[in-house]
């Protein structure tokens, strides 16, 4: 939380709500966590609710989806991060399954905002991560995919189907996440 508030303070950001969700665990305790949801969109007048995507890349990021399509009013909007969970390597800051975004490519200042703001979390792998994710772009002669800020209008909503084509679909319904996330579900439905 400090480091996100941190974060966060650096762009402006101050008015800000942290719910001390288990990290790793949100998808386990949905039912728990679904009233706090109600009851804080209900004191809110939110018209464009923003979120992580729908795209089977970690347990946390598809309960948060869940929970604000559940909770929210209006058409949910997401931000691709990573995908899936049955893969060791990963797909960053693109889209999983199918749907319309926009995109809007980063002016210099922009990008080295969003690369300083990403290694702006010390108890978080993500900046090893991402210098590497970035590293082997550059190396096969691909444009950093951190240039470009993506967003959509969220589509997919059949939260008990992966959002992939085949045959990446199958391979995660055979994942231990999967079944996991459908545990879940089963537990608030």
């Amino acid at each position: 939380e400090a480091e996100s508030r941190a974060v966060m303070e650096r762009v402006g950001a101050t008015d800000l709500t942290f719910l001390a969700a288990p990290d790793g665990h949100l998808a386990d305790t949905l039912q728990e966590w679904e009233p706090h949801l109600q009851s804080w969109f209900a004191c809110r007048a939110i018209t464009h609710p923003v979120t992580v995507a729908f795209e089977q890349g970690h347990l946390d990021h598809d309960a948060t989806n869940w929970l604000v399509n559940r909770n929210s009013c209006g058409p949910v909007r997401e931000v691709p991060l990573y995908h899936p969970y049955s893969r060791k390597i990963l797909r960053a800051n693109a889209f999983a399954g199918q749907g319309i975004s926009e995109s809007r490519t980063l002016n210099s200042d922009e990008f080295q905002l969003r690369c300083s703001l990403l290694e702006s979390y010390p108890s978080q792998r993500i900046g090893t991560i991402l210098r590497t994710y970035r590293a082997v772009h550059r190396l096969f002669g691909n444009p950093d995919p951190f240039r470009i800020e993506r967003m959509r209008i969220q589509t997919w909503t059949k939260f008990d189907t992966p959002n992939h084509a085949d045959p990446l679909r199958q391979e995660i319904l055979q994942s231990q996440p999967w079944a996991r996330w459908i545990s879940a579900l089963k537990d608030v439905d």
